[in-house]
């Protein structure tokens, strides 16, 4: 079995995240997926020291390089919203004097280290938030993962910040590595006469959007079909279709103009069987 970690660079100083900055509690995530399988990780994690001037949160995420990131959102006592990803020759919204302009996955190896079949992609929130104090907030940030198709035992890294883009205060930072998690063959490869669903839901396109996004869903048998969008509460906000359908590739455009921002939930509900994900407006 394969098992990959990250070594990373400078031990000695993660232990000022114990004492101040951004600190990340738990780490959720599945303990295995299939190859190929959409999965959630989840990060609980706390900001101890805060001021009044805006600030965008960081997220670097390490992993290997067939895993893919659909969305992340976050959400919390500061505010809630979505993340857009920082390429590495992208500017951040809010670089500051002496933040970082470019090189953001390249930078995160040098502090961090870097492996053969691993990658850093990093993310910063759509919208800055300020809270004009210095009191402790938390927030969960949500991870919108695919695992790659290379079968064996992976550790994934986090990096947050809230503030210092250019890492030079340390306290200001909090991370979690080996993180792990296994790929195993696909139900569908390994037993080829095992029952298999007889739908499919996709994420949303784009994710976050506004107002309008796309939601693509297969059906395998003649099926009486239900496709809501529910809110954090659980109420049912919206139906997109409430019809008897016949096999096939379905696209539905769903309007959320009248809606305000945040996340919510898409619902498809075919002969008593559910999937849900996730999206988020943002306006």
């Amino acid at each position: 079995m394969k098992k990959n970690y990250l070594l990373k660079l400078i031990p000695s100083l993660l232990i000022l995240t114990l004492i101040a900055g951004c600190i990340i509690d738990e780490v959720t995530q599945p303990v295995e997926v299939e190859e190929g399988e959409a999965f959630v990780i989840t990060l609980d994690a706390r900001t101890t020291v805060t001021d009044i001037e805006a600030k965008y949160g960081i997220v670097g995420i390490f992993l290997p390089a067939d895993f893919e990131i659909d969305s992340l959102s976050f959400t919390g006592t500061m505010s809630s919203g979505s993340f857009y990803e920082l390429m590495n020759d992208s500017t951040s919204l809010y670089p500051g004097t002496g933040g970082i302009k470019t090189g953001w996955s390249d930078t995160l190896g040098v502090l961090f280290g870097v492996q053969d079949g691993y990658v850093w992609r990093v993310f910063e929130t759509e919208e800055a938030h300020s809270t004009g104090d210095t009191a402790e907030h938390s927030h969960e940030i949500t991870i919108y993962a695919r695992a790659g198709s290379t079968i064996g035992e992976f550790g994934l890294g986090y990096v947050i910040t809230e503030s210092a883009l250019d890492f030079t205060d340390e306290s200001m930072w909090g991370d979690s590595f080996d993180n792990l998690i296994t790929v195993k063959a696909s139900t569908s490869i390994e037993n080829p006469n095992e029952v298999v669903s007889q739908f499919t839901l996709d994420q949303n396109y784009p994710n976050p959007f506004n107002p309008v996004t796309t939601i693509n869903y297969t059906l395998q048998t003649n099926s009486p079909v239900t496709l809501d969008i529910v809110d954090v509460s659980g109420r049912i906000v919206k139906t997109l279709v409430q019809d008897a359908q016949v096999p096939g590739n379905y696209s539905v455009v769903a309007d959320m103009s009248q809606f305000s921002s945040g996340v919510y939930v898409y619902r498809l509900t075919v002969n008593n069987e559910i999937l849900t994900r996730k999206m988020t407006l943002v306006k």
